[in-house]
């Protein structure tokens, strides 16, 4: 991927940052509208994403390809006023971002209403372009795939199943059921199949790295202009979600080998808190005269769903 050149990124910080993380066009495009756009009620001007990106070493032609695959794939909308396009997310996209927030913003461990591991298993049925998008669903929301065409997950949310369920048309080719541990048996055998299955070493090594490259954020003694908070927010956000959606929820988190993962997201938890507001001043100048496409939210009008977006999580979970 080639990258355009970055003229006087704003700190040393965020420039070691930048170029330790994996960045991808297209995930950063859609890290930028689960984070930053779309939870405002905004549309973006295609001008104002490639400004948006161009600090994190992504040129304007790699931003339009990363947009036109995004349209592509059912993630955005674009819309035309005169010779300028905007771009908002499509049903299809909103309803995976939703997804993907309630995971990653969710302070609290979500609860269960049936008590053991929800499995999944998807019939041969499924068309081959179907079963592939369900599989990718599932995935990014924790489900890890124990044998072929078999998914399971110790916390699911029956609402956010039936809706993917329900969105990918295959009610009728995927088997739900329940499961529980016999406490008379050995739980060795499924900490030997997660650890096979998530790969729980490199896991855990990349939980490692993340403490460490972001850690010294919440220490530097260095006051960060509104833009770098931006900047930082963006990145811990991004390499959070990367990280996090590589990582099935087949076992409790009281589980030693979840200790890591536990102290990034408490890291997590505390940086976005400390950049939020700064980041948010930013975003008001850059997003002024972005189309909205929704009322913006205010805090008289908080509702439960508007607890996993990342403006409540910021003023309200955190409290």
């Amino acid at each position: 991927m080639r990258q355009a050149p970055v003229d006087q990124l704003p700190s040393p910080v965020v420039d070691e940052l930048r170029r330790a993380l994996h960045l991808k066009g297209s995930s950063l495009v859609m890290t930028l509208f689960g984070d930053a756009i779309a939870v405002r009620g905004q549309a973006v001007w295609l001008s104002g994403l490639i400004k948006l990106a161009s600090p994190f070493g992504l040129s304007s032609r790699l931003v339009r390809t990363s947009v036109y695959r995004l349209v592509a794939d059912d993630w955005l909308l674009a819309s035309r006023e005169g010779r300028r396009s905007h771009y908002r997310l499509s049903p299809s996209g909103a309803r995976r971002v939703r997804h993907a927030q309630q995971r990653i913003y969710n302070v609290e461990v979500p609860t269960v209403d049936t008590p053991g591991s929800t499995l999944l298993m998807i019939s041969h049925g499924l068309k081959a372009s179907a079963r592939q998008q369900l599989q990718r669903e599932l995935l990014w929301n924790g489900y890890g795939e124990i044998a072929e065409g078999v998914y399971a997950h110790t916390r699911a949310d029956r609402a956010s199943l039936q809706d993917i369920l329900l969105a990918n048309r295959a009610c009728d080719h995927v088997c739900v059921m329940q499961a529980d541990l016999d406490a008379r048996m050995s739980t060795r055998p499924l900490h030997a199949l997660r650890g096979n299955r998530c790969c729980a070493g490199r896991l855990e090594q990349a939980w490692r790295r993340f403490i460490e490259r972001f850690s010294p954020v919440l220490t530097s003694p260095t006051a960060m202009s509104d833009h770098e908070a931006f900047l930082i927010r963006t990145l811990l956000v991004h390499e959070f979600r990367r990280i996090l959606q590589r990582q099935p929820i087949l076992l409790n988190d009281q589980d030693c080998d979840e200790r890591t993962s536990n102290q990034a997201r408490r890291l997590f938890t505390q940086l976005y808190k400390q950049l939020f507001q700064p980041s948010e001043r930013f975003l008001d100048l850059e997003l002024l005269d972005c189309p909205n496409i929704t009322p913006p939210r205010t805090n008289a009008r908080r509702s439960s769903d508007e607890l996993l977006h990342p403006h409540a999580f910021a003023a309200h979970a955190l409290h």
